[in-house]
């Protein structure tokens, strides 16, 4: 059932005044820093690079929609009046764009185990992904508040999204072939798809 107008404007003013800088709708942004431990940063630069983009050991979990790892070794110094302020390490920055309660997240992330273990194996600290708890207490303590978190999806579950795109990719294909099929083929195909059968 669609929502009414006056109901869209509620959700509007409470995403608005939401007190949560992490939080929009139902997403949530993660946003954390690291130090890389000395000596580590070509090593950790080559395996981010090497990391396959379209099978990305991130991509199978669930309630992920976006992440992005990077290294940054030092503030870029763009002339007076800025005044120089080197780092005194490289850091590993991680972004995500997730649904629900970042808990769950961390849990299913150091359950990837030697995938995130030799990401993070190269920066300070690290405990390794073997006690979750643990792994969730240096995650969370080395996350920064989002000054603005902007999710492209803040009402859509993953689910949600690829479903969406499930349907529109068949819906383009039916239409294309809608012009060799009779009124019961069509409509038969169109409730097959519309069932998730295509």
């Amino acid at each position: 059932m669609p929502r009414s107008r006056l109901q869209r404007l509620r959700d509007g003013v409470s995403d608005a005044v939401q007190r949560d800088p992490n939080i929009n709708g139902q997403a949530y942004g993660l946003t954390s820093l690291y130090p890389v431990l000395a000596g580590h940063e070509d090593a950790l630069e080559d395996h981010l690079a090497a990391l396959p983009v379209e099978a990305s050991p991130l991509a199978v979990l669930p309630q992920l929609h976006f992440s992005r790892l990077h290294v940054i070794r030092d503030l870029v110094y763009q002339g007076p009046p800025q005044i120089r302020d080197p780092l005194k390490s490289a850091h590993l920055i991680f972004t995500a764009s997730l649904d629900g309660a970042v808990d769950r997240f961390l849990d299913d992330l150091a359950g990837l185990g030697e995938a995130v273990d030799a990401i993070f194996s190269h920066c300070v600290g690290y405990p390794g992904s073997g006690d979750r708890a643990a792994f969730a207490r240096y995650i969370s303590g080395h996350q920064t508040d989002n000054g603005y978190f902007l999710s492209a999806y803040p009402r859509a579950t993953v689910a949600e999204v690829r479903e969406g795109l499930r349907v529109a990719e068949a819906m383009a294909e039916l239409a294309v072939r809608s012009r060799t099929l009779d009124d019961a083929a069509l409509q038969a195909e169109f409730r097959a798809l519309m069932a998730g059968k295509r």
